[in-house]
């Protein structure tokens, strides 16, 4: 059965099959890896082997791009014959979801699959750069409380009765991209949101003249993502850099539904015992414990609960001291970038 070897980045995938192409080659089985400028014709080649070596994004977004040649709305039956019908010149690279093997299995399944998968293409960026200004313009003509409220906690902006009101007053003389109400609105909420919760540094950074997402929970830079809805044409223009053009969606999954389309599913980690529940719900797999081979020298503390925040960094900090003290490293691991911040200033 054909089989994808699922890594988490480019890097581990061709450091695996270079690191297994011997075995594999002795025991008679093709084996290959499909990195980021893999051309088509390349993975149409890769593909075809025995074993294949992958990031989930290469492996999920190839899957996508065929969808959009054989047709996303069709059956099995009718899937096959589309595929025969496709333009000989540009066939699917792919041959069909066998059998995964998922490295990192809930990093994978679980933390990435809380982000879509979208494909999508460009819209003209000089019509974008004339959208966003004018509805920076419009979102101008509104005040604080009284044509809309803030939520500091969720980063959200909500037009009030008097907000969406005067928005209809002076909508017609922005163009027709703000006459359709449901639009109006959405576009300053969007606007209203950049001013107020969106800091270089913070969400995004600027490098070679674009904005660059920042995810918050690791601190690593996104090149490759862009926020939808016209939002990071609008953060574009608040920055004063070149408008690109919007993404438009022309298919989309999540990783949840991909990867229950294999045949066979299956995968690793050092950490899916603390996600075997979602993993049950969401893929129907069960999560088998391998005891280590080497009896574990962990020693569980239990839970220390503190009555607020700066007696919890407090308590951190001496237990830190104390601990790297006695010749012994120590790794405090966080939910966000904020939160390491807040606990490194604790230790100055």
């Amino acid at each position: 059965m054909p089989t994808h070897v699922v890594t988490v980045n480019d890097y581990l995938a061709e450091r695996d099959a270079d690191s297994m192409q011997a075995l594999f080659s002795r025991l008679g089985l093709t084996s290959g890896c499909i990195l980021h400028d893999s051309s088509p014709q390349q993975r149409r080649e890769i593909y075809q082997r025995d074993i294949v070596y992958a990031s989930n994004k290469e492996i999920a977004f190839d899957y996508l791009r065929d969808q959009l040649k054989i047709g996303t709305d069709t059956g099995p039956i009718q899937a096959k014959l589309q595929r025969l019908n496709t333009d000989p010149e540009d066939p699917p690279v792919m041959r069909g979801l066998h059998f995964a093997v998922v490295d990192e299995a809930d990093s994978v399944l679980i933390d990435d699959a809380r982000t879509p998968l979208i494909l999508s293409r460009e819209t003209d960026a000089a019509s974008e750069a004339e959208w966003a200004e004018a509805t920076f313009s419009l979102a101008g003509k509104l005040n604080p409380k009284i044509h809309f409220k803030t939520d500091d906690a969720e980063r959200r902006v909500e037009l009030t009765e008097q907000g969406k009101t005067r928005l209809e007053e002076i909508a017609d003389r922005y163009g027709p991209d703000f006459r359709n109400r449901v639009q109006r609105e959405q576009a300053v909420q969007q606007a209203l949101v950049a001013q107020h919760y969106f800091k270089k540094g913070d969400q995004y950074v600027v490098q070679d003249g674009k904005i660059v997402i920042v995810d918050e929970y690791t601190g690593r830079l996104m090149p490759e993502r862009s926020w939808n809805d016209g939002l990071h044409q609008l953060v574009e223009h608040l920055e004063g850099q070149e408008i690109t053009g919007r993404k438009v969606t022309l298919a989309r999954t999540s990783y949840q539904k991909f990867f229950r389309q294999y045949l066979r599913l299956s995968g690793t980690s050092g950490t899916a015992r603390e996600a075997k529940g979602e993993i049950s719900a969401l893929y129907r797999l069960i999560t088998v414990l391998l005891p280590t081979r080497l009896r574990t020298r962990l020693t569980w503390l239990g839970t220390r609960i503190c009555r607020d925040e700066p007696m919890k960094l407090d308590q951190l900090v001496e237990r830190v001291r104390a601990t790297t003290a006695a010749g012994r490293p120590v790794l405090v691991g966080t939910r966000t970038v904020g939160a390491s911040e807040t606990i490194s200033e604790a230790f100055h």
